[in-house]
């Protein structure tokens, strides 16, 4: 890759941002996103920059380098495909038994609307953005929480009830005294 003098002409741009299976809900991280940058110029350019993940109340959850190689460039009147993880560990598979999922889910906890914004940079001054929203929704923990929760409220009623009457007991044996 030897740059040569010459009219240097650096045109080019994101030609897609999505997730990478294409889902807009998901139940847990990681999130795989892809994007694709297609070189539009007469000579090679390394796209650099950031995806920055926001959750729903606008605050910072992740800032990921998008080129970490910092060695993948993208030939004249070419496209190519950029992976970008938002999280670290693999979730378990889809047949993975259920509590394995409710385990994951609890220990990468997101919940909410998210805003991936993706902005890189390229050449001398190229510029290219794109953003978009997700939601995790991780209903499988969730659903552990919401039974949790049934069982106290319906044992809280119960000891109440229980209690109740022996209060009625002991003032009608009380009375009767």
């Amino acid at each position: 890759f030897l740059k040569v003098t010459g009219t240097v002409k650096e045109q080019g741009g994101l030609s897609a941002f999505a997730i990478k299976d294409g889902k807009k809900v998901l139940t847990s991280i990681p999130v795989d996103f892809i994007y694709k940058f297609k070189n539009e110029g007469n000579d090679r350019v390394k796209p650099e920059g950031e995806l920055t993940i926001k959750n729903m109340l606008g605050m910072e959850t992740s800032k990921i380098d998008v080129n970490k190689t910092k060695g993948d460039n993208v030939l004249p009147a070419s496209t190519r495909r950029f992976e970008v993880r938002y999280g670290t560990a693999d979730a378990p598979a889809v047949s993975a038994p259920f509590f394995d999922h409710v385990k994951f889910q609890k220990n990468n906890f997101a919940l909410g609307m998210y805003s991936a914004n993706l902005a890189l940079s390229f050449g001398d001054k190229g510029q290219a953005t794109s953003s978009l929203k997700f939601y995790i929704f991780p209903w499988q923990l969730l659903s552990v929480i919401v039974g949790v929760l049934l069982v106290v409220i319906l044992l809280l009623i119960a000891l109440v009830k229980h209690y109740n009457r022996w209060i009625i007991k002991q003032a009608r044996a009380a009375a009767k005294k």
